[in-house]
Formats: C-alpha cells, structure tokens, sequence
C-alpha cells in the first residue's frame, strides 16, 4: 500500500468516526460553513475534530446564555402568604363557610419577588445573589432550605410551588390538619400577564396539595398589599444559619404524614371546591395591618438592578 493508499484510507476512516460535525452545526445556527482546504496531515484532524466539538457544543449551550424573549409589557410583583392549618379558625359545620385568620406572626411566612419582562425572577439589588424578599423569620429559614442563588431567573410559578414544598416540609403547612391555605396577589400594569401568572399560581399550588394528599387552597387574597422592596435587606451572610434552622425543622417535620387517618384524602376536592368559593371576601381576613412588617406598598419608582 503506497502513501496514497494510505491517506485515501486514513481520510475514510476518520470520516467514519468523526462525520462532518461542523456543517450540522452551521445548519443550526442557520450560517453558511466556510469553505476551507481540509488539512492533510494526521495530526490535524484531531485539531479539526476539537474545533468542531467546541462549536456543537456552544450551540447547545448558546440559547441556554442568551436572554429568552420578552413575554410582557411590564414587570410584576408576586407575594405569597403560607397560613397553616392550625392557626385558621374554622366555622362549624365543616366544610366551614368561611375561614377568619389570627394575626400574621413570625410563623407566618411571607415572601415576595419581582418577575420580569421576559418572565423569569430578578435580583433584589447590585449584589445579585437573591431574587427572594423574605419578609420575616420563618421566610429566610424557608429561604435557607431553598438556597438564594435557587431563586434567580426562575420561572415565578415553578418558584412558588418550590416554596411550598419547602413550607410544607419546615412545618409552616401542616400535612396531617384540614385547613392550610397560601394566599397570594399578583401586580402589574400588563393585566394581561397579571392575570396569566394568577391563574397559573392557583391551579399549580392546587395541583401540588392534591398531589401531596393536603387539605389546603391557594387563592387570591384581595387584603394581601402589593410587596414593598423598600425593605429589604441582602441576608446572605447569614443564610448558612437559616440553612441548618430549615434542616433541624424538616427533621422535627419527617413524621408528620404519618398523622393522617386511614381515609385521608377522600374528599380532597369537594373540600377544596367548597372552601375556595369563601376566600377573598370581605371580612374572610383579619387584615394587613397585622402582618409582620406593616403596611406594605408597591413603589412604581424604586431602582431595579435587572
């Protein structure tokens, strides 16, 4: 077999090993491949190989980097209000017809965030480490179990379901007691993408308490005051504290499914259906005056970092 030979055989080989990466990629990116002399010589095929690896994988790796599109008109503004089972008094006969809650405590969590045009979290401030306004204690323990960097550019629905798994978890939702509820309210001056993150917070925070077999509603509490983030303050430094807080009240927490009668769940959804028609209304809330942290009010002209 003559050098020909050789390299004729060489060049099949490796064109069966290694196919023509590069063009599949300029394909995807919708580009036109460059028109260059294939080198000869063994040893740069393995350079050629590289190059080609290199541009697949950043056009895999492209559109995850690049800033999704704009979905709304405007930012908006969630908060989330976690009342557990036993700290709402419930009318007699049950279903109960209405449910009238006791002051906000520092076991009543409270968080709040921004979502932005383009539907994903915001950070806070010029630190960037946080999107999550956790309003008092019992947040930043949740917040310690979820990790602040968890809440950058995510998704403010699958966000909340998170955080309710988290409360569920720390015992700030009771999964053995009929009665929780995670009141929310949504702002923004696009009513359409208000309304759309609205609905998609009910049925996902349903679907999760179905789901898990809790008797608890999500519904849209017209005394919950828009966030004001003029509050807030960065707790980083301290969130390794709220980290083994969060970790000591999950394990005080593992048990609590076992507390549950032998026919829980059966009625999961009529008991839901008949207690979320009586939430929102006047007089269903003790009011926002008693919420940790006071009144609470949207500042249309505070400065975003995002």
């Amino acid at each position: 077999m003559n050098e020909r030979q050789i390299k004729r055989k060489m060049k099949r080989e490796a064109d069966r090993l290694v196919p023509d990466v590069l063009s599949s990629v300029y394909a995807r990116l919708d580009l036109e491949k460059p028109q260059t002399k294939r080198p000869s010589a063994p040893w740069k095929w393995g350079m050629v190989t590289a190059g080609a690896m290199g541009a697949l994988v950043l056009a895999l790796v492209l559109p995850s980097l690049l800033p999704g599109p704009i979905v709304s008109e405007a930012e908006a503004y969630v908060r989330l209000k976690y009342v557990a089972a036993s700290l709402i008094e419930a009318e007699e006969p049950e279903p109960a017809v209405e449910i009238n809650y006791l002051p906000t405590t520092d076991a009543t969590p409270i968080f709040a965030y921004k979502v932005s045009q383009r539907g994903k979290t915001m950070t806070l401030d010029d630190k960037q480490n946080n999107a999550l306004y956790a309003e008092n204690e019992a947040s930043k323990i949740i917040a310690g179990g979820l990790g602040l960097r968890n809440s950058i550019k995510k998704d403010p629905v699958a966000l909340a379901v998170s955080l309710t798994n988290l409360a569920r978890q720390a015992g700030y939702l009771e999964s053995y007691a009929k009665g929780n509820v995670v009141a929310y309210s949504v702002t923004s001056a696009d009513a359409t993408y208000q309304d759309k993150i609205k609905n998609e917070l009910q049925t996902a925070i349903d679907d999760y308490f179905r789901e898990q077999l809790i008797y608890g509603i999500a519904y849209e509490d017209a005394e919950l005051e828009a966030p004001d983030f003029s509050g807030y303050e960065d707790f980083a430094d301290e969130i390794d504290s709220y980290r083994q807080q969060f970790d000591f009240r999950r394990h005080q927490h593992d048990d609590d499914d076992k507390q549950r009668g032998s026919n829980w769940g059966e009625d999961l959804d009529e008991w839901m259906d008949d207690h979320r028609g009586n939430h929102g209304q006047p007089g269903s809330s003790s009011g926002s005056s008693s919420e940790t942290g006071g009144s609470h009010h949207h500042d249309s002209g505070q400065n975003n970092t995002n």
